[in-house]
């Protein structure tokens, strides 16, 4: 009960410097409403339904694994790592398991843009945890931990 609900900041970078006068928190999973794995709102469920269906997802990570800048010294797009956080903070469990084949596939192709987007992946779905009930974190963890 104490993991599924704690505070959690979204901004990685408050307290550095200085506390900001008005800091915005998430609520623990308890008081949240919004789209939720168990969730059957009609836009959660006509974009989860588009991207499981057609391979839509598929298309849009190959996408994003040819979108490398060769002159780029640091390939990892903290851009993109937000939207899978959204993605699994979103969909929970179901959408784990429609990145995991992707992740898999992506980290297992040895090219440059295949490892930053397996790399882009698991830095959003980590961080998108934190979001999930505690038994369904568990899950994500007891399968990524001896893949990794």
């Amino acid at each position: 009960d104490e993991y599924n609900n704690p505070l959690f900041m979204e901004k990685n970078f408050c307290g550095w410097n200085g506390w900001p006068a008005d800091m915005h928190m998430y609520a623990p999973l308890s008081a949240q409403d919004g789209p939720t794995v168990n969730d059957k709102n009609e836009w959660s469920q006509a974009m989860f339904e588009f991207l499981q269906t057609g391979g839509a997802l598929g298309k849009i990570l190959v996408f994003h694994a040819e979108d490398v800048d060769e002159n780029n010294g640091d390939p990892f797009n903290d851009v993109r790592a937000e939207m899978f956080k959204g993605f699994t903070r979103n969909f929970g469990l179901r959408g784990f398991d429609l990145l995991r084949p992707q992740w898999k596939a992506a980290l297992d192709d040895p090219s440059r843009g295949s490892q930053r987007l397996s790399a882009e992946i698991l830095g959003g779905v980590v961080r998108g945890l934190k979001h999930w009930r505690h038994e369904d974190a568990e899950q994500v963890w007891d399968w990524l931990l001896p893949e990794l």
